[in-house]
């Protein structure tokens, strides 16, 4: 992974997220600037996050062939003791960081209240 065009990339990707919660900031009525626009804010910022770390993480395991054996092995032998994947993807306990993190983006809405189901 070549650090400046990841850093690039991500600054890219904040800066639209960003642009997003300062349109919601510009639209908000005087008076409401904070409710109007905090969400928005928050929301560009964990969406940042979480697509960095998703991708920060996919590039160190693709660079590193044995990543997706030795970080995720499990404690039992029958998985554990699976032969190694012959295509990148093919190995059943390779983390999909992309659920991961949209099951960290849905409990932090949940917590936060901004769901049908936590206003309940």
């Amino acid at each position: 992974m070549d650090h400046d065009v990841f850093m690039h990339q991500m600054e890219d990707r904040f800066r639209e997220e960003f642009a997003k919660a300062l349109k919601a900031l510009e639209k908000a009525p005087d008076g409401h600037w904070i409710a109007a626009s905090e969400m928005a804010f928050r929301d560009a910022a964990l969406t940042a996050a979480r697509e960095g770390l998703e991708q920060a993480v996919q590039a160190k395991v693709d660079a590193n062939p044995t990543a997706q054996a030795a970080a995720f092995s499990h404690p039992d032998p029958a998985i554990r003791d699976l032969p190694p994947p012959r295509n990148k993807g093919d190995h059943p306990l390779l983390l999909d960081f992309y659920h991961l993190s949209e099951h960290i983006w849905d409990t932090a809405k949940c917590s936060l209240g901004k769901t049908d189901e936590a206003r309940k």
